[in-house]
């Protein structure tokens, strides 16, 4: 077996890992396109178009921008959510700060990649920077990170909702 017979294993398999991770994590995976990459019969699907497809599952649409400069080549994925703008003006920013300070960079365990999370206004940017083959690793933790914001919602709504009808935004 050769090596480009077991990249393909081995980016294969990591694709089957994001999709049963996000399945375990109760997201419908139906419809999610193919996961096996063969270079052999042109099958190649790469384990970023199917991180995307991923991240559009859990927080919606999702923005892909390949960003190249004269020393330099990242891309981005962007996911617009009005659950950001929520808990953005519910909180204060430097408490959110530290409870969001935990996924704020991942380092990917097969190379040196790393993953890079920003939150801007109404979006969470997720910055990809070097090669990353595997991308299993850094959707269990995006996963954590949509669980800490499904709490903070949680904890927000009640205060949100008040203020949405105080201000004649909600009917009564």
């Amino acid at each position: 077996m050769g090596s480009d017979e077991m990249e393909d294993i081995r980016t294969s398999m990591d694709n089957l890992l994001m999709m049963k991770t996000l399945h375990d994590a109760g997201y419908n995976v139906k419809n999610m396109g193919m996961w096996i990459s063969s270079y052999q019969f042109n099958i190649y699907t790469g384990g970023k178009d199917l991180f995307c497809d991923c991240l559009a599952r859990i927080f919606g649409d999702c923005i892909f921008n390949e960003v190249t400069s004269d020393r330099y080549r990242y891309f981005t994925l962007t996911c617009q959510t009005e659950d950001i703008s929520i808990i953005s003006s519910m909180f204060d920013p430097m408490w959110l700060n530290k409870i969001l300070n935990p996924y704020k960079i991942q380092y990917c365990d097969f190379g040196s990649g790393e993953l890079i999370m920003k939150i801007e206004n109404d979006s969470i940017i997720f910055e990809i920077h070097e090669s990353i083959y595997y991308y299993g690793q850094f959707l269990q933790k995006i996963l954590q990170l949509a669980q800490t914001i499904d709490q903070l919602l949680v904890l927000a709504m009640p205060v949100y909702w008040k203020e949405q009808k105080k201000n004649d935004k909600l009917p009564s």
